[in-house]
Order: structure tokens, then sequence, then C-alpha cells
């Protein structure tokens, strides 16, 4: 029996971050230590193999520091904006509907308190060619 994996999900959390908050060079970008936080906190998570947790440079979410994104092939791509190192379980549970939902249905199961942090909904990729 040939079973088709599951789609790889990606959480992209932006570690730069410098230009608009910037950290004394001793100190990690507020971005840097979201990152740490939500690898910490995914320790545990069910869902820790189903999703790959990058660190990347830019998210594009600037002047409002502390992005991240989710994307996963068959789904809209979703940037957030205005989080912390003090999210990380946020960012998790967000994730998790994010896993949850069926492409466009992710916007529906969020809590209105999240739904103001979205920075930018960008359709899959099948749904742009």
């Amino acid at each position: 029996m040939n079973e088709r994996p599951a789609p790889r999900h990606v959480l992209a959390i932006c570690r730069t971050c410098p230009r608009y908050e910037r950290a004394p060079p001793d100190e990690k970008t507020r971005g840097a230590a979201l990152l740490d936080a939500v690898k910490a906190a995914s320790r545990g998570w069910p869902l820790s193999d189903a999703f790959l947790i990058l660190g990347v440079q830019c998210l594009s979410g600037c002047p409002s520091p502390c992005n991240i994104a989710l994307e996963a092939e068959d789904k809209p791509r979703v940037r957030f904006r205005h989080l912390g190192p003090e999210h990380a379980a946020t960012v998790l549970e967000l994730a998790t509907l994010y896993y949850r939902s069926v492409q466009d249905r992710f916007l529906d199961s969020l809590p209105a308190e999240q739904r103001g942090k979205i920075g930018s909904i960008t359709p899959p990729p099948a749904a742009i060619e």
C-alpha cells in the first residue's frame, strides 16, 4: 500500500527584527528570543513532528516586528505580527489550529484577539496558478 504522507507544515519565525527594535549587540532580538521560546515550548508538543520550525531572516512584516508565518502546500500562508517570546504558547496554539484546518477554514477557527494580529494572507501556490 502506497499512502501519501501528510503535507509538511512550516512554522517560520522572523529572527531579525532589528530595524525597528534595536537590541544591544550582546542581546538577542525579540524575534530570535521568540524562536528560542517556541522551540523550547514545542518539546513534547503533539504536533512537533508535523511542523518544521524555522528561523528566517525576514517575513516582510516590518515595521510590525516579531512575525511568524504558517504554511502548508494546500493552505493559505498566514503571517501574524506583534508576537514576542511571551507568546510561545499562543504560537503553538495557532499552529495547532492551522494544522487541523481544512484549506481556508483556518480563519473561521481563530479567536478574535488573534485575528487582529494577522499581517497577511497569501493563497496557496496551487490557487495562484
